[in-house]
């Protein structure tokens, strides 16, 4: 079922162009997603996490996955990554 509306209410027009302009603007290629899918790439994913014990999980999943460790933070993240993470890189 296809539905088409239809108005010249400027608000509505506005909101909708700006949801439009919104997609284009973070559009991607689709040449770029074939290659991704081709090669193998995993594309970028941002995530939001309140939580901070949900943070320091996906810190430490980053980490074991990285081979080095670079921080550029406030007081509080240098001593989050010094108290958690150093320990991933003694070895």
């Amino acid at each position: 079922m296809n539905t088409l509306i239809h108005s010249t209410e400027k608000d509505v027009v506005l909101q909708q162009q700006f949801i439009f302009n919104t997609f284009w603007k973070n559009a991607i290629p689709f040449e770029n997603i074939i290659k991704e899918i081709e090669v193998g790439i995993e594309p970028v994913k941002t995530e939001i996490l309140e939580n901070p014990k949900d943070m320091l999980e996906k810190t430490i999943e980053i980490c074991n996955q990285s081979s080095f460790l670079c921080i550029c933070t406030s007081i509080s993240g240098m001593r989050l990554g010094y108290n958690d993470l150093i320990e991933l890189y003694r070895s």
